[in-house]
């Protein structure tokens, strides 16, 4: 920022003492100062003393708003600068204070801001030399290079010894201000256009950006993902290009809008350019940015491609400039408008499209950890409401599969309604699954503008029929990993090398499937319920889900009565989806196979010494027998009998008799 800006803004500013206290002003129209309030608090203005320019002058009159923490103080100076009041302020803006601390000594503090508190009334500000005496000093956004805010308060720490810290305050924005003081809008607007002292400074070509606003609560969890985006780019000398890829909700587009607020001002002085790839024509899109955000005038009589590449190559800032193109479905449709091989241009693509191009620097999402997921919950619904219910809310977490769209409807839906536990949150979700309210649309401070089953429909549209028809099959299976050779004998009358194209070609290029290594895949949890509910639409369902049944009932026949520990370790990774066919697809279970399903579950746990397990399982398998088979079947007979014997081994000799008996009798 030009030296005579900072040097004007100073000039503009006052100090202020009273008999009890002392502080900052600054000029903000003609004969007025604007401070807070509590710098001049209820001092009769001919007792407040205004220091400028090597002169002490005595206010005329004061206008306070104690509750707002601010006070207009006239004067009778008039040959004075004025700051230029601006409603401009962003997360991560970088902000100059400059006042007077203590009488007589002037000060200055390099912050940032990091939010709004209290809708419109605060922002928080962070920086070490934010400090105790600057109460009433101008914010300069070195952004739009206009006062943004009003000091109102400092924060600090104390350290061991007797030291204390600064870390930053708050500050009130211009919004606030001129809410209050409307007045004050019109009066230093027409103050500039009389006055060109101010204006002479600003740079003529300001810096164009349109990234959107988000509205995260709070952004957690993917402070490395920024990192390792930020050094993907910075590694190429060409047009560097980095693809956030993921599942649908997973928060590509949000990680995107916090790199362009984190990054754009220390690194991309050129500006940033945000475009939708999925909603409009992205050619017209870019010369629309180009006309309106530039002035740039474009030749008549070219091609859409040509004027494209015309504005890239007229770029009015200079230094580096991010591109975002934000949700594309297919590299051939934003190759044509990509910027030309020059280093300047840093884009950023995200897409559900893995492997969208090779030339591509890829960086695959993953779902939050258990600690940010808590974190964003309780960012939402508040700390006292969350350690409430601590392990309701790690359930619900679960539930959701830390997939952060999930969390954040489900915790706005939860701040609506603040007489709804998260216990009965989670029984809510139960019973209606992806139909729950919560989970169907947005509210309006959510920056996704799909919920959840919407934005996995759009992954959906992009499958063919017989991908359809696999990750219906795949829904069938519990959410655990799932061995790739279980699908291949699930789906055998389909070629082992069709199977491979449509796995890795469109369920896993779609971010619907995951690869977890060599032969194993896993869907997110709410996926499955998605891909679920479409199998449910299918006319064979049935079919599917009665040779899921018999696939696990042939596992199940392969695990040995007596197992050893080489046998528990092998047959592990099959009892979740053997579980699967047991506890949700009883219906489908053919009654020859009753038996070996329940029966090796419960000799699996039996053999960990798990009794209660295992004794739940052969419970099962009595009832089920008896009720579906008739009282007198064999079945009976082996199920009384695996029953006695865990009780035998146990020692529960009482209960192993007459079971044993009963058995006798059948056989």
């Amino acid at each position: 920022m030009d030296e005579r800006l900072y040097q004007l803004f100073r000039d503009c500013t006052v100090g202020l003492k009273t008999p009890t206290d002392n502080g900052t002003g600054f000029f903000v129209a003609p004969r007025l100062i604007l401070t807070c309030f509590h710098v001049v608090k209820e001092t009769p203005p001919g007792e407040i003393n205004i220091s400028w320019q090597d002169g002490d002058y005595s206010a005329t009159d004061v206008h306070p708003l104690p509750d707002a923490d601010l006070a207009l103080v006239g004067v009778s100076l008039t040959e004075h600068p004025c700051v230029w009041l601006d409603r401009g302020v962003m997360p991560f803006d970088n902000l100059y204070a400059f006042g007077y601390p203590q009488v007589g000594s002037e000060g200055s503090a390099l912050c940032r801001c990091e939010g709004t508190e209290l809708g419109e009334k605060f922002l928080s500000i962070v920086g070490e030399s934010v400090r105790q005496g600057l109460s009433g000093s101008p914010l300069l956004n070195q952004r739009t290079q206009k006062v943004c805010a009003i000091v109102n308060q400092s924060l600090k720490v104390k350290l061991p010894g007797s030291i204390f810290r600064g870390f930053g305050g708050r500050a009130i924005p211009a919004t606030a201000i001129l809410e209050r003081f409307p007045e004050l809008e019109g009066k230093n607007q027409a103050f500039h256009q009389q006055d060109g002292r101010w204006s002479r400074e600003l740079p003529k070509t300001q810096p164009p950006n349109n990234c959107p606003l988000s509205y995260a609560a709070v952004f957690v969890g993917r402070d490395r993902a920024l990192e390792t985006l930020h050094a993907k780019l910075q590694q190429s000398g060409r047009v560097a290009i980095a693809a956030v890829t993921g599942m649908g909700g997973i928060g590509k587009t949000e990680l995107a809008i916090q790199y362009a607020l984190r990054y754009w001002q220390r690194h991309y002085p050129g500006g940033v350019c945000w475009l939708n790839a999925r909603e409009a024509d992205l050619g017209i899109q870019i010369v629309t940015f180009a006309k309106v955000q530039m002035q740039l005038s474009i030749p008549d009589g070219l091609e859409l491609v040509d004027r494209v590449q015309y504005c890239w190559r007229n770029w009015r800032v200079a230094g580096d400039i991010l591109v975002v193109l934000d949700d594309v479905t297919g590299f051939e449709g934003v190759k044509p408008y990509l910027p030309a091989n020059e280093s300047r241009f840093k884009v950023v693509i995200t897409t559900r499209k893995q492997g969208l191009a090779h030339s591509f620097e890829e960086l695959e999402l993953e779902v939050l950890e258990e600690g940010a997921a808590l974190e964003l919950l309780e960012a939402l619904i508040g700390k006292s409401r969350l350690q409430e219910e601590v392990e309701a809310a790690k359930e619900l977490c679960a539930w959701l599969g830390y997939l952060p769209l999930g969390l954040e409807l489900v915790g706005q839906y939860l701040a609506q309604r603040r007489d709804v536990s998260i216990t009965k949150m989670i029984e809510r979700l139960e019973n209606k699954r992806l139909e729950q309210k919560a989970l169907v649309a947005p509210t309006a401070e959510a920056t996704a503008r799909l919920g959840v089953k919407a934005a996995f429909e759009l992954s959906w549209q992009e499958l063919g029929d017989e991908a359809r028809e696999v990750a219906g099959v795949l829904s069938l299976f519990a959410v655990a990993p799932i061995p790739w050779v279980a699908v291949e004998v699930c789906l055998e009358e389909k070629d082992e090398e069709e199977l491979e194209d449509i796995r890795d070609g469109e369920l896993v290029k779609f971010s619907l499937l995951k690869r977890l290594g060599k032969g194993w895949y896993e869907l997110h949890r709410l996926l499955r319920e998605f891909l679920g509910d479409k199998l449910e639409e299918r006319d064979d369902a049935d079919a599917w889900k009665g040779q899921y049944c018999r696939l696990m009932a042939a596992v199940a026949r392969e695990i040995p009565a007596t197992l050893t520990l080489e046998h528990i370790e092998q047959f592990a990774p099959m009892i979740p989806h053997l579980s699967e066919a047991a506890e949700a697809l009883i219906d489908w279970v053919e009654d020859e196979d009753l038996g070996w399903i329940f029966a090796r579950l419960g000799c699996y746990y039996e053999a960990q010494g798990l009794y209660s397990q295992a004794e739940a399982w052969y419970e099962q398998c009595l009832s089920l027998t008896r009720t579906r088979l008739g009282a007198e079947h064999p079945d009976v007979a082996t199920s009384l009998n695996n029953l006695a014997l865990l009780y035998y081994f146990q020692g529960r000799y009482e209960q192993a008799e007459p079971l044993y008996l009963q058995a006798l009798e059948l056989s």
